[in-house]
C-alpha cells in the first residue's frame, strides 16, 4: 500500500534536487523512521510548552493545538500517556497552588483553562485504546 499510495510522490524523494518519477523515494523503514524522529520532536516541544514557565498563555496554546491535530498526534500510546501525565501534573499543581494562595497571580490556573486541560486529558485518554502501544 505504501508503494502505491506514497512512493509517487515527489515528498517521498530522497534527493530534492532531482525530483521526478525516476528518482530514488524514500522506503517504508525510512518513512517510519523520519515520522518517529518528526513525532518525538513535536512530544518534546508539547511537554516543554505544556510546563508554562512562561505562564497559562503557553499552556494554553499548546493545548489549543493539540485538540486542533489530535486527530493525528499523539501516535503512540506512550508518547499520549507522557502528555496525560504533564496535563495531570501542572492541573495538580496549580490547584495546590490556588488552594494555598488564595489569590490571582503567577503559576495559578485559570478554570477555563482547567477544563481545556481535562477536556483533552479525557479524549486522549479514550483514544489511546485504538493506537499502537511504541
Amino acid at each position: 500500500m505504501y508503494n502505491k499510495e506514497c512512493q509517487t510522490y515527489a515528498g517521498f524523494s530522497t534527493n530534492y534536487n532531482e525530483i521526478n518519477q525516476n528518482s530514488k523515494k524514500c522506503t517504508f523503514q525510512e518513512f517510519l523512521s523520519v515520522q518517529n524522529k518528526w513525532n518525538s520532536n513535536m512530544l518534546r516541544a508539547f511537554l516543554f510548552c505544556l510546563e508554562g514557565r512562561n505562564g497559562n498563555q503557553e499552556i494554553k496554546n499548546a493545548l489549543v493545538v493539540l485538540t486542533k491535530i489530535s486527530k493525528y498526534f499523539p501516535a503512540t500510546q506512550k508518547s499520549a500517556e507522557q502528555i496525560r501525565n504533564k496535563i495531570g501534573e501542572f492541573v495538580l499543581y496549580k490547584d495546590k497552588k490556588t488552594s494555598s494562595s488564595g489569590g490571582e497571580g503567577d503559576g495559578i490556573i485559570s478554570a477555563d483553562l482547567k477544563v481545556i486541560a481535562e477536556r483533552y486529558s479525557n479524549d486522549l485518554k479514550k483514544r489511546m485504546s485504538g493506537m499502537p502501544v511504541e
